[in-house]
C-alpha cells in the first residue's frame, strides 16, 4: 500500500480535509468587510455642487464631502442616531418608505368595494351653522340669559357666526357635551349659557346640514389615499416579518 493510499484511506485525514474544504467554503461565501475607503463619485460631485447657491472649486466640493462622509461614519459609531429623537425619527421614516418603495395605483373596483365594504369611513360628516356670543372671562353679564338676547345685541354685544362647520370639527374644539346640545337645540333659538372648552357662551342654531353617503367622485381622493395607506401598512408589515426572523429579542 503507498503512502498516499494510506492518507486517501486514513478516516483522520479525511476529516481534516472535509474541514478545510467547509473552511475555504464559508470564506468564500461570508461578507466581506466594509470598504474603509471613502468613494466620491462624480455624481455625488455633480449632485453637491447643485445643491450649492454659491460658485465653489472642484477642490471644495470634494472636501466638503469628504468631510460629510467622515462625520456621518462617526456620528454613526457613536450612536448619535439613538440619542437624538429626530435623527431616529428621520431614519425610522426612511427605512419604513424603503421597505415599500412603490405602490401600483388601485383599479377603480377597488375604490368602489372599499367604499361599499366601509361606507361609515368615506360618509360626509353632518356640519351645522350657529351664531355664538363668548361670556368674557366665563362670567355671564347680569340679566343675560335666552330670552333677553335680543336687547343684549341691541347694546353692542356682538356675536360670531360658525358657518357649515362639521361636527367632528366641534367636537375636538368644544367638546362632545357642546355637538350633542347643539344637536338637540331648536332652529332659531338662543340657548344658553353652555359650558364647553372654550369657554361659556350663548349660541343659536341657524342651519343644518344632515351627514349623508358621498358619490364615489365626491370620496375618490380620500379612497386612493385610504387605500395606499393600506396596502403599504400591510406590505410594510410583511417585510417587517422577514426582517424580525434575522433578529434575536430579549426582553429584559
Amino acid at each position: 500500500m503507498t503512502r498516499w493510499h494510506r492518507i486517501c484511506t486514513d478516516p483522520l485525514w479525511i476529516l481534516a480535509g472535509i474541514a478545510l474544504a467547509a473552511l475555504l467554503l464559508w470564506r468564500e461565501q461570508a461578507p466581506a468587510a466594509p470598504d474603509p475607503a471613502i468613494h466620491i463619485s462624480a455624481t455625488d460631485q455633480a449632485e453637491a455642487r447643485a445643491r450649492r447657491s454659491e460658485q465653489v472649486s472642484d477642490e471644495q466640493v470634494v472636501a466638503d464631502l469628504v468631510n460629510e462622509e467622515i462625520l456621518l461614519r462617526e456620528a454613526i459609531r457613536l450612536g448619535l442616531h439613538r440619542r437624538d429623537g429626530q435623527a431616529r425619527s428621520r431614519l425610522l421614516a426612511l427605512m419604513r418608505l424603503s421597505l415599500v418603495p412603490e405602490i401600483p395605483g388601485p383599479s377603480r373596483e377597488a375604490l368602489i368595494t372599499l367604499l361599499q365594504t366601509q361606507p361609515e369611513r368615506f360618509r360626509a360628516p353632518g356640519r351645522v351653522s350657529f351664531q355664538e356670543i363668548v361670556c368674557e372671562h366665563g362670567s355671564v353679564p347680569a340679566g343675560l340669559t335666552a330670552a333677553t338676547l335680543d336687547e343684549a345685541i341691541a347694546e353692542d354685544l356682538p356675536f360670531e357666526d360658525w358657518n357649515q362647520v362639521s361636527e367632528s370639527y366641534l367636537t375636538q374644539s368644544c367638546g362632545a357635551d357642546f355637538v350633542t346640545m347643539l344637536a338637540a337645540a331648536p332652529a332659531g333659538r338662543w340657548q344658553g349659557p353652555v359650558t364647553s372648552k372654550r369657554g361659556v357662551h350663548f349660541v343659536r342654531v341657524t342651519e343644518r346640514t344632515p351627514g349623508r353617503d358621498p358619490s364615489f367622485e365626491e370620496a375618490e381622493y380620500q379612497l386612493r389615499e385610504a387605500w395606499d395607506a393600506q396596502q403599504r401598512a400591510q406590505r410594510e408589515a410583511a417585510a417587517l416579518d422577514k426582517l424580525r426572523a434575522t433578529y434575536p429579542v430579549v426582553i429584559e
